[in-house]
């Protein structure tokens, strides 16, 4: 239920960033090179500033941050982007080639020949072979790339949520990798719900694991002139919604893990504030407290005595 009050904060902030996109390409749309730049050196600060603010909305609706300090937005951006997308980016590459390569070689495919064949000779119609190789790759694979995704965020969710709960007037002092690994297990449940089991569901209404991107064209699936609006929309719409519910899983991550590592820090103090006041005086010897009470004689530190002297006298 939290996804939703999140996509009524960040929906807004999306339309004004495709407005912003849509307008940059118009105005370039004659300038090929520039906008291939524009795009290689813009597109990951905004995707990623995308995120800390779909986090940020999650964790203004659990009250567990304050109102965005502007200034700070940037700042907080390039802290994200330094750490946490190379990390999820490494993961999310291991994961999807591992697949890629295993399921190639399980699968009923002559793409590795074809592609080798292909690029094995210079030809002014090789870019046009290469296309038609890429139409036989098999949508499935693409399966752990996907997993990939949730792996990763789920490892970093926390981590992040603490990064974008800094942007703030007064921001708590979390560490660089503080909460990496937090509520790993919770959110990644929520990644296989929300991207990897609906992902399969897809695959299979249209037909299984052989189904392949040309199938696909075939198909009118991904024909953007062709494609049913309706079915755009709606594809596009839930893309955003399950961006929405894992920005809200990693905001509730972090309320979590900010409840844990609180008690975590009480409990430490409270035990070194236990081992300090036990260290303070010297251990008393029953033993010899009693036998010098018998006759025999032993040095005694007197502040260790007098409860038990009121007692036995």
């Amino acid at each position: 239920m939290l996804s939703f009050p999140v996509v009524l904060f960040w929906l807004p902030v999306l339309a004004i960033a495709g407005f912003g996109v849509i307008t940059v390409v118009d105005l370039l749309r004659d300038e090929i090179i520039g906008l291939v730049m524009l795009f290689v050196l813009l597109v990951q600060p905004i995707l990623t500033l995308l995120s800390v603010l779909a986090i940020r909305a999650a964790m203004t609706v659990l009250k567990v941050t304050t109102g965005s300090e502007i200034g700070k937005l940037g700042f907080i951006t390039w802290r994200v982007l330094r750490f946490n997308v190379p990390i999820l980016s490494t993961v999310v590459t291991l994961f999807g080639l591992s697949t890629t390569i295993v399921g190639l070689n399980f699968l009923d495919t002559t793409i590795v020949e074809d592609f080798t064949h292909v690029t094995g000779f210079a030809s002014r119609f090789q870019a046009y072979f290469i296309m038609e190789v890429v139409k036989e790759f098999p949508i499935v694979l693409l399966g752990g790339w996907i997993l990939g995704l949730c792996v990763g965020f789920a490892a970093m969710a926390v981590n992040m949520a603490g990064s974008a709960a800094m942007a703030v007037a007064s921001p708590p002092n979390h560490h660089q990798i503080w909460g990496v690994g937090a509520q790993f297990f919770n959110i990644f449940l929520v990644g296989l719900l929300v991207w990897v089991l609906p992902f399969f569901a897809w695959l299979f209404m249209l037909g299984g694991v052989q189904v392949t991107i040309e199938d696909l064209i075939q198909m009118g699936s991904i024909n953007i002139f062709g494609l049913d609006i309706a079915l755009l929309y709606g594809v596009g719409l839930y893309v955003a919604w399950s961006i929405c519910v894992m920005a809200a899983s990693a905001a509730q991550g972090y309320k979590i893990h900010l409840v844990n590592d609180d008690i975590r820090r009480t409990r430490d103090i409270e035990e070194m504030a236990g081992l300090a006041a036990a260290d303070a005086r010297p251990a008393v010897d029953l033993k010899a407290l009693r036998q010098a009470r018998m006759g025999g004689v032993v040095a005694v530190d007197p502040y260790t005595l007098g409860g038990d002297d009121d007692e036995d006298e």
